[in-house]
């Protein structure tokens, strides 16, 4: 196996756009949902006082996952596309000239980019689509993962 901390240097000096950019959502999306999804639970469940096993509150605090969940990955998607974007246009060109060369590809360039055209709101372009896909499916998974629980006679989360 790689040693540990080749996984940053080659996501930084690799053009390979689904490799590298697929890692790096799927650590974020994997990281952000739990933490947040405990977080809103205890906050909410002191707010309203529901129980914790309230499909009510699961579905709110699932709701919440998905907002932070699709506000920690929207950068990296968006960089994703617009260096799929970038790479299609030299393909379609058929020469590597020009500001879509495969070197300006990497994730680095094409994030200075994007924060030149569009500042730091450029990174979240397309939020509300993407919540509007990950939103619902967060909801489903919250709450069908503490029906789960329950019917197996484990605590929730």
């Amino acid at each position: 196996p790689p040693p540990p901390l080749s996984f940053p240097q080659k996501t930084t000096n690799n053009n390979n756009i689904n490799t590298n950019t697929r890692q790096i959502r799927a650590a974020v999306l994997t990281a952000s949902p739990c933490a947040t999804y405990d977080a809103a639970q205890r906050r909410l469940a002191s707010l309203t006082g529901l129980p914790s096993d309230s499909v009510l509150l699961q579905a709110g605090c699932a709701m919440l996952t998905g907002l932070a969940s699709t506000t920690a990955t929207q950068p990296v998607d968006v960089v994703k596309t617009h260096m799929f974007v970038a790479r299609k246009a030299v393909s379609v060109a058929g020469s590597s000239s020009g500001s879509s060369s495969p070197g300006s590809s990497t994730m680095a360039a094409v994030s200075r980019r994007i924060y030149q055209a569009h500042g730091a709101r450029g990174f979240f372009r397309g939020w509300t689509a993407n919540y509007a896909r990950l939103g619902p499916m967060t909801v489903l998974i919250f709450v069908t993962t503490e029906r789960c629980r329950r019917l197996l006679g484990m605590e929730s989360l």
